[in-house]
């Protein structure tokens, strides 16, 4: 029994920190108590999302929720990368890299950080960059990077629609899918369909 209660209270500051980060990537009108069954994350309150979301199809929406759910923590919440991503940090926590390279030693006290327990988060590009449209020329390309090795601490996690969505909205996010369009077709050959 005590056993379980001193491991019960080890994993206390992880659950509060991680409390306090997620917050972080919250909109203003979001309720910050325990989130209804079936609520969706925001990535709305930044005037470029809001923007682009106004007229986006449904697809796009969908994959502007996942990347705000999963992606925006280390790219941004408008996808400008990892400078923005730190901006939601506590200022305390805005180098997580140090935290999160697993040859580094513990940081804290209070907390064993071990190789089995980090990864490292690399050096995560911006998204919303003609860049990302040079290294991925097409939507299947882009498809095939991202379903195969995103997010970075568990790549492959994301289903083919989860990731056609994030691929929608990384190309409306770059002026690269016309306003109410959609990702059509199969993975390796996805194509852009305008609104009907």
């Amino acid at each position: 029994m005590l056993r379980w209660l001193g491991t019960l209270l080890a994993l206390l500051p992880v659950v509060i920190l991680g409390t306090g980060f997620s917050e972080a990537w919250l909109s203003p009108n979001d309720n910050l108590g325990t989130p209804m069954p079936g609520a969706k994350p925001s990535p709305t309150s930044y005037p470029l999302l809001d923007a682009l979301l106004a007229h986006a199809s449904d697809q796009v929406k969908a994959g502007a929720a996942t990347f705000h759910l999963l992606c925006a923590t280390c790219h941004g919440p408008t996808g400008a990368g990892m400078a923005e991503a730190r901006l939601a940090f506590d200022p305390q926590h805005r180098h997580c890299e140090r935290c999160h390279a697993p040859s580094n030693p513990p940081l804290r006290r209070d907390m064993r950080i071990t190789p089995n327990q980090t990864f490292s988060i690399g050096r995560p590009p911006p998204l919303r960059s003609a860049a990302l449209l040079d290294r991925y020329p097409t939507a299947s390309y882009l498809f095939a990077f991202v379903h195969g090795k995103m997010p970075r601490y568990d790549p492959g996690m994301l289903g083919s629609r989860q990731t056609v969505q994030v691929v929608a909205f990384l190309l409306a996010l770059n002026h690269a899918m016309p306003p109410g369009s959609t990702l059509v077709g199969p993975d390796a050959a996805l194509e852009v369909k305008g609104s009907p």
